[in-house]
């Protein structure tokens, strides 16, 4: 019973939640079944809220459930247990919460709730309170500072509803389909682009992947002049091409879109702004990685744009790579004052779990780019990281703090515990394996090059250029 649809999601309802429910299934109109009653304040007493059950825990034995939902005397099978009887309670309790989740859900969308309400008027021929209610939302969606693709679509269903009125009525059918063809071709527009930038962005995507039969249509369109009064719908336009385009007209694309982020990112929902400062970020980091270190301002301003309006949140936490990254462009540009307050600011958002041991790891890599090596070995010598990966970088970090202060000793050791670890992690590490291991290796070769053996110098400085794989590789290069 435990592993059951009911279980899994009565767990995850909250108590303010099971204090709503609690009203549901004692209301006749939902449920008129008292086994549906006591099967609930039974699983309201025996359930962790927001927890795992234990999968051998004897309160949701079914016999011991059954003996509370249904007493002797109201018993169909008097005297014994009643399998189907105890699976008809708990699917009809299942069906009664999965009502109350729609229902809960839906009446948190005014706009959704005021929609149905208008066609619900309509469909009873009560045209002068539909009239009312569509002219208030009507409104209401003209005040909302979202036009987003969800905002274009309930738009278009307003004024389908008002098409359906005036189309009975013989009155004014040319301007209501106008009104709706404009807002579906807004919203057809928008989630066309944003979809396929979307798939363009995805891990693995390719120029041949499939798009929607509205594609060409919608990017001829815009390039027309259709729909440029629509931000929202433009910055999809721009964010398509910007992923999909030459170098050069990839830019221009970039440029376009970062400046509707900059003046328009109200427009979006949070959701949206998230997806569209990830997309500009990625393309930023893309361009750095080719070479292209005006991007480094860019991808810095990006971060902290959505920082500072929370879009690049997620349920309220900051993601450990995303204040890595913010970190590591801040350092490039030297802005260190900056940099050192980001960490502190920005702390208190990371995820609970892991807060302390990233906040450090960054800290150390402060320090270590600022080169004030001794603060940075501090930290990195009495931290073992839980993260694999960042076991890796403080290890890297630590044999450059070795070499560069010229403690030999102790990068020797280093040199070799950092192997056994490797071998250790074999397992997890993948091809993370082989570019510390060729790392390592060549570490060991510059510390047994002669000085003034310029033939074996140069044979090593080949070596390390044509190496498939191997962590650090500039850095090596500058130290032979």
């Amino acid at each position: 019973m435990h592993d059951s649809p009911l279980i899994l999601s009565f767990q995850r309802l909250s108590k303010p939640e099971r204090q709503a429910l609690r009203k549901w299934v004692n209301s006749p109109f939902f449920n008129k079944r008292p086994d549906v009653v006591r099967l609930f304040e039974y699983l309201c007493a025996h359930v962790p809220v927001e927890k795992p059950v234990p999968p051998n825990g004897g309160e949701l034995d079914k016999i011991r459930v059954f003996a509370h939902v249904f007493p002797a005397e109201g018993r169909r099978s008097a005297g014994g247990y009643s399998d189907a009887d105890m699976r008809y309670a708990m699917s009809f309790l299942y069906q009664t919460i999965k009502q109350f989740l729609a229902y809960t859900h839906w009446a948190q969308d005014d706009t959704d709730t005021a929609l149905h309400l208008c066609k619900a008027l309509r469909n009873r021929g009560l045209d002068r309170l539909f009239e009312k209610e569509s002219a208030t939302l009507s409104e209401k969606m003209a005040r909302t500072s979202h036009q987003s693709v969800d905002f274009f679509y309930r738009q278009y269903q307003l004024q389908l509803e008002h098409w359906e009125l005036f189309r009975r009525s013989n009155r004014g059918t040319a301007d209501a389909l106008r009104a709706a063809g404009a807002a579906r071709d807004a919203y057809i527009a928008s989630e066309t682009l944003r979809e396929a930038a979307a798939l363009r962005a995805a891990p693995g995507a390719s120029a041949e992947g499939e798009h929607s039969i509205y594609l060409q249509a919608t990017l001829e369109a815009i390039k027309t002049g259709h729909l440029a009064d629509k931000p929202a719908v433009v910055a999809y336009f721009h964010c398509y091409q910007m992923l999909t385009t030459d170098e050069a007209p990839s830019e221009t694309h970039f440029q376009s879109l970062y400046r509707i982020l900059k003046e328009h990112w109200s427009l979006f929902p949070s959701n949206e702004s998230r997806d569209l400062f990830v997309m500009a970020i990625n393309y930023c980091i893309r361009r750095l990685n080719r070479g292209a270190k005006a991007y480094i301002r860019s991808a810095l301003d990006l971060y902290r744009s959505g920082l500072e309006l929370r879009v690049l949140l997620e349920d309220g936490q900051l993601n450990k790579y995303t204040y890595n990254n913010v970190l590591l462009l801040a350092l490039a540009l030297e802005e260190w004052d900056w940099a050192l307050h980001f960490l502190e600011e920005y702390r208190a958002l990371l995820p609970v779990r892991d807060r302390d041991s990233v906040w450090r790891y960054n800290l150390a890599t402060y320090y270590f780019r600022k080169k004030e090596y001794r603060q940075a070995q501090e930290i990195l010598s009495q931290l073992e990281f839980k993260d694999v990966f960042y076991n890796l970088e403080a290890r890297r970090m630590l044999v450059r703090i070795f070499f560069d202060t010229e403690e030999f000793a102790a990068l020797d050791s280093l040199l070799d515990s950092f192997s056994v670890y490797l071998q250790r992690k074999r397992t997890t590490l993948g091809y993370h394996k082989e570019l510390n291991l060729s790392f390592i290796r060549f570490v060991k070769q510059i510390l047994r090059l002669e000085p003034g053996d310029t033939e074996s110098l140069k044979r090593l400085r080949e070596k390390i250029q044509q190496a498939p794989s191997v962590a650090e590789r500039e850095w090596l290069l500058q130290k032979c």
